[in-house]
């Protein structure tokens, strides 16, 4: 790939499923299939014709298509949400093994995806370059994006569980109580629901 603008780690560049990119094509070659005509990169019906060093604007769901989503982590599923809705990112590995098959490489394992795939620059159009998957395998070049909404019956189930482990110490401690006290001790069952011991707040005493 030729060299461009980078950014560097700490400052991790956003994407957007929704917005448009360039890609420029860094070959001596028009990118089309061996019979010379037809165009190699095409989504939704739409081909993406590219001579050598041209440089055309396309949309992010064919640089992921291709390349490989960037925004894709190692050992990561995560959920996005952008201009264009909510979504699911696969895990780097997932997207490496898809192109991988995309591109006829499968039989000879993701470290020769590089050498298959044309070279091309990938970047916002603001100049900032992207590195996608088929380049940048391991993930060494981080993307960020807006995180998907929580899922809030996970999240309710996991309030439930933690409450339901707190009334079973609850009564363990009871429980203790009632056969170590004495006869002369308040034991649990008198005290009033708002006492603290249960969580409660008590009433302040009289002045």
């Amino acid at each position: 790939m030729s060299p461009s603008l980078l950014l560097p780690r700490a400052d991790i560049l956003k994407l957007d499923s929704g917005k448009m990119y360039f890609i420029q094509n860094n070959t001596t070659r028009p990118l089309t299939y061996p019979d010379g005509r037809t165009p190699l990169l095409k989504y939704a019906g739409v081909p993406y014709p590219l001579a050598s060093n041209q440089k055309e604007i396309i949309p992010f769901d064919l640089i992921s298509m291709w390349f490989g989503d960037p925004r894709s982590r190692n050992g990561m599923i995560q959920k996005y949400k952008d201009s264009r809705g909510e979504g699911t990112i696969q895990s780097r590995e997932a997207e490496l093994s898809r192109i991988s098959i995309l591109w006829g490489v499968y039989e000879h394992g993701i470290d020769t995806l590089a050498n298959v795939v044309p070279d091309v620059t990938i970047s916002t159009l603001q100049g900032q370059e992207i590195v996608p998957p088929c380049f940048d395998p391991f993930g060494e070049h981080s993307y960020g994006f807006e995180k998907g909404p929580i899922d809030t019956q996970q999240g309710a189930a996991s309030q439930i569980i933690a409450m339901q482990e707190q009334m079973d110490q609850l009564r363990a401690q009871m429980d203790a109580l009632l056969e170590t006290g004495d006869n002369d001790e308040v034991i649990p069952e008198d005290l009033p629901a708002n006492h603290p011991a249960f969580g409660g707040l008590m009433a302040p005493s009289a002045p």
